[in-house]
């Protein structure tokens, strides 16, 4: 993520085939994955964080990134 926003760590959930981002409608994006504060854990099943938020990732340009309510929402 960019110095403006702050660094995430970024887990995938799932890819698709290029279509409107779900998010802004305006791009398109080829999948989504979950923001965290914190590095993953060595091991997957020690892994106990909770998402601050959603990104939706473009082709080109930069992603949709949707914070937690307690966070100001920004999309790009």
């Amino acid at each position: 993520m960019n110095a403006r926003r702050g660094s995430y760590y970024i887990t995938y959930e799932v890819s698709w085939a290029t279509k409107t981002c779900p998010h802004c409608k305006q791009r398109g994006a080829s999948g989504h994955g979950w923001l965290f504060k914190e590095s993953p854990p060595t091991s997957p099943a020690l892994d106990k964080r909770k998402p601050i938020g959603e990104v939706f990732i473009h082709e080109d340009g930069e992603d949709c990134m949707i914070l937690v309510e307690s966070e100001r929402p920004k999309s790009g």
